[in-house]
């Protein structure tokens, strides 16, 4: 098993709590939030790899699956994981760990676009079983109109961590 110093325990907890601050950052929209979690997705991954930044991304979860209310709109409970929004949060995982990869900052935001995709992929497909829309309509409702702001989001997040890296370095 692998050792974690507490400087890198440290790291993943302010990640979760950035996370949890993070989905508070709401505005309902039917039903369904737009939220600027996909940020700090992004910058988890960067800031703590692919590894330790999934492993903060599961406490999170686990977190909100137990039902203290971290994930949007102060909701918490398997109800939320399991409801509209569950392939979404569990998608997170694709942005999480695509932008840890080590690699370059102009890679690593190409990886975060794919990753963002392979989450919207996943969310559509959850949220189309959960509400029995048509795949169409289960896009427009869930995707479309957030899939740009989470590029951008994405591409934000991962400047940000590089950036904290290098000071964090120094």
């Amino acid at each position: 098993m692998r050792s974690y110093k507490a400087k890198h325990l440290t790291y993943m907890a302010l990640c979760v709590a950035a996370m949890t601050v993070m989905s508070q950052i709401s505005i309902p929209f039917g039903i369904t939030f737009i939220t600027v979690q996909t940020f700090v997705m992004a910058l988890t991954g960067t800031f703590l790899g692919a590894k330790r930044g999934s492993l903060a991304l599961l406490v999170y979860i686990l977190l909100g699956v137990v039902g203290v209310p971290v994930f949007a709109g102060f909701n918490g409970g398997i109800g939320v994981l399991l409801g509209y929004n569950g392939g979404f949060i569990i998608g997170f995982f694709f942005i999480v760990a695509l932008c840890g990869l080590p690699m370059g900052n102009t890679k690593r935001a190409l990886c975060g676009i794919l990753g963002t995709l392979a989450c919207h992929l996943l969310g559509v497909v959850w949220f189309k079983l959960v509400t029995g829309l048509g795949w169409w309509g289960a896009f427009v409702t869930s995707s479309l109109m957030f899939i740009i702001k989470d590029f951008l989001l994405v591409a934000g997040g991962t400047w940000v961590a590089s950036v904290l890296k290098k000071r964090i370095v120094r």
